[in-house]
Order: structure tokens, then sequence, then C-alpha cells
């Protein structure tokens, strides 16, 4: 939903682009370019801002009402006709605004509030004409009609962008300025209380009253206090406003990236992540255990069933081995075709890594076989030293674990076929998950396999196997 920023000029006067201002100024183009690549965002602007319409509507309506019920009691008479049509005119104005604004007619919405704007001034400068006797021009200043324009602005602050509130204090100065040159040079006056206001001044030996006591003076001093006064907190609201939106962005961000690691980490690990956030961003090496898991004759599982049926089979047989490795405590590293491979101890290492990737082993084994859909999975993992963090260039960054431990894990997921065995475990990672507090019936039905040779190795590895 577009914003009404109906003084968008505002970017391109010189005047006001300096310091803290020209910078906040300049993050609009890149907050638009954030919530247009952002869905899930602009929906949330979009809702809190038809929210904050909602909220402006119900109380203009009710503060019309209240108004036009109190009118006869302040004055009564044929003459409050003419503010009440006024009042008829405000409240038409946002009833169409809210309609344009569901259709998406923006600039028709910016001349409306241009139009509440002048409304407002009228009420405040121009006489009823028809009063019985037509009242000085400048009376209108007495009744501090410009405090209203205070109640525009705050209605602006739940509408309408931070760009928008700044406009506004603009726009307002600008036409009650012009509005006050207008009644000086041209609004009706009545020379005899000039003259009063000349005379009690001198009577009380205090010629700076006459400016004061003069009905017919627009008090120039007082109208700019009014400007200045309603500069400063149109600033502060626009100050606000920026705040929150780099606050809210910063929140979008987090949440991002808080769902993009929740695809790969576990729901504590995301958490440690979200304070610590330099594990990520430098690669670091450390010990962690590496687990690869495949399916044994999907291939011709597949040629027997409909795209459809594989697809939807895959799917709840990755869903089946990210609830184990979540678990226990494991990080999901990538899908490679109906195989898996998975890490313990990224990025942040544990305590009991090695002994998670056990139990871990074991429970895809299960959980597999639990799902009855004829799958039949094997699982090879290993312990050691590697390299883990972002890795590639800044465009296309992708967290990654590299070195001999994780191709040691991945040939011991293909010797399984050889040993017929459902997991090999390396010798390494059982001592360390035993040192780690595994209980030795963890273990139960895997037998040793000492020197074991593996494609593309010079020394062999002892091993465990759980048989088929």
């Amino acid at each position: 939903m577009t914003d009404p920023d109906f003084v968008s000029s505002v970017h391109n006067v010189p005047a006001i682009r300096f310091g803290f201002l020209r910078r906040i100024l300049a993050s609009a183009d890149a907050e638009a370019e954030m919530v247009a690549r952002d869905p899930v965002l602009m929906r949330a602007l979009a809702r809190e801002r038809e929210i904050g319409h909602s909220i402006v509507s119900v109380s203009r309506q009710l503060a019309v009402v209240v108004i036009a019920c109190l009118l006869p009691f302040m004055n009564f008479g044929l003459d409050m006709l003419y503010y009440d049509a006024l009042l008829l005119l405000f409240w038409g104005s946002g009833v169409l605004q809210t309609r344009f604004r569901s259709i998406g007619r923006t600039w028709v919405s910016v001349g409306l509030i241009l139009f509440d704007i002048v409304l407002i001034t009228v009420i405040a400068l121009v006489p009823n004409p028809f009063e019985a006797e037509m009242m000085p021009a400048a009376l209108g200043y007495r009744w501090n009609v410009f405090n209203h324009f205070f109640l525009l602005l705050a209605f602006a602050v739940l509408c309408y962008s931070w760009r928008t509130v700044w406009s506004l204090g603009l726009a307002v100065s600008a036409i009650w300025l012009v509005a006050t040159a207008l009644v000086a040079i041209f609004g009706h006056e009545i020379p005899m209380l000039t003259a009063a206001a000349k005379e009690t001044a001198r009577l009380v030996g205090r010629a700076d009253l006459q400016a004061f006591l003069d009905l017919n003076g627009v008090q120039w001093s007082q109208r700019f206090q009014e400007i200045v006064i309603f500069i400063i907190v149109a600033a502060a609201l626009t100050l606000k406003g920026w705040r929150s939106n780099q606050l809210l962005f910063h929140q979008a961000r987090a949440a991002a990236e808080r769902s993009n690691l929740s695809r790969y980490f576990s729901p504590t690990i995301v958490q440690r992540l979200a304070s610590q956030p330099e594990a990520l961003t430098q690669p670091a090496s450390h010990e962690i255990a590496v687990l690869f898991a495949d399916l044994v004759g999907f291939t011709e599982l597949t040629e027997r069933m409909p795209e459809g049926e594989v697809l939807a089979l895959l799917r709840r047989y990755y869903a089946a081995i990210e609830c184990v490795v979540f678990e226990h405590g494991g990080t999901l590293d990538k899908f490679l075709g109906d195989g898996v491979m998975a890490t313990f101890g990224t990025p942040l290492p544990g305590q009991v890594d090695a002994a998670n990737a056990i139990r871990a082993a074991r429970a895809i084994v299960t959980a597999i076989d639990e799902m009855g859909e004829g799958l039949h999975v094997v699982v090879g993992a290993h312990f050691g030293r590697a390299i883990v963090g972002n890795v590639g260039p800044d465009r296309r960054l992708e967290f990654a674990v590299l070195g001999d431990t994780v191709n040691v894990a991945s040939r011991l997921e293909t010797v399984t076929r050889d040993l017929s065995a459902r997991i090999v475990l390396s010798d390494t990672l059982v001592d360390k998950a035993l040192a780690q507090g595994l209980p030795q019936d963890a273990l139960a039905g895997f037998v040793p396999f000492p020197g074991l040779m593996l494609r593309g190795r010079h020394a062999s590895v002892d091993v465990w196997c759980l048989r088929s």
C-alpha cells in the first residue's frame, strides 16, 4: 500500500538536507526497497496502517458529532449552521479519504489531507459571513484554533509514514503563514479597536501591550511561535517514526535470519546463535561429528511410483530425519538427492556431540523403518576436526563444513552396502562418545570391524557396524 507522502519534493530541497535530517531522509529509498523485497513486511506495514486508519476514522467521526452537538449550546443561532456546514465538509473529507485509500488512489488522499489543512485554516481565520456584525478577521486567532492542527498531526502519526508526518508539518506551517499574511493585508478591520488598544496601552504605561490588545492585529510574534513549536513537534514525531521503522526493519531482518537458521539448526541452536551471531561469520576449526544417511534402492522404488507420490515420500523422509537430527542437537547441513548430511557440534561445539551423533544414527534407522514406506536407510558417521563457518563470495555465502572428517563420514556411509550394515561408525567416534558418557548398551548390536580400507585413503580405519 503506497503512502501518501504528499510533499515528496521535500527530498529535493537543499535547505533541509543537512546533518542528521539528511541521513534520515536518505534512508527513505532503502526502506522502500526493503519493503518491496519483503512481502511479509509489506503486509505487516499495510496491516499496521490499516488499523491506524480505522482508529482515526472512528475518532474523527466521534469528534465531529461531539462538536456539532456542542455548537448550539455555545452560541445558539442560525448563523451557527455555517460552522455545521464546515464540520460536515470535514466529516465528508474523512469518509472520502477512507474510500480512496481502499482503492489505492494515493494522490486523491493527498489532496484531501491538504483540504483538511485549508478547511481548519478557514474555520480559524475566515469570519462567519452570516453573522449580523462583521468581526475583525484577526479575531479568529484569539480562539486558539491552531491547536487543532496538533490533532491532525497525531492522526497522521497513526495513519502514515514518518515522511508524511514531516511533510504535514511543513504544509501546515506554509499554509498558516500564507493565510496570516492574507489576513494582515486583506482582512477586515475595525479602526476604533486599534485606537482603543493604543489608548489602553498608553494609560497603563505599557506600549508593548498594544499589539496584544489590538483585535485587528495578527500578532506575528505569536504566529511564528506557533509555527516553531509545531515544526519542533512534527520533527520529534518524525524522528520517533523513523526510529520505530528502523526497529521494525531490524526485527524483520532478525526474524528472517532466524527463519533461515531454523531450516538448518535446531531451535536450541537458533536461540544460541541469536545471542552469538559471530559463530557463523568467522570460519573456525574444531572437533565435530559428521553423519551421512542415504536411502538404498530408492531409484528402483521410484520407477514404480508416480512423480507426485515420489515427492511426497521424500518430504516425509526428510521431515523424519530433520526431526531426529534436531531432537539430538544436530544441524542439517544439506540434502543430497535422497541422502542427508548432518553435523553435531556446529556451529558451536558441545559436550556430548559424539554421543548425540550415535543416538541420532540409531534413531534415524528406527524412524525410517517405522514409516512403513518400504524405505531402507543406511548411515555412516565419523568424529574429527573440521572447518566450520560461512564460505563463498559475499553474494553467495553458504554455511559449510569442510575437511577430511566429512570425507571419511561419507565413505563410511558408502561402505555400508559392502558390509551389509545399517550403520557404520568410526572407532574414533565411538571412543569419543563413550568418553562423553554414552552408555555401553547404546552400542548394542554393533560389532567391531578393524582395518577397513576406504576409497581414496591410504590408512585403514577401525569401525563398528550394525548389521542388517
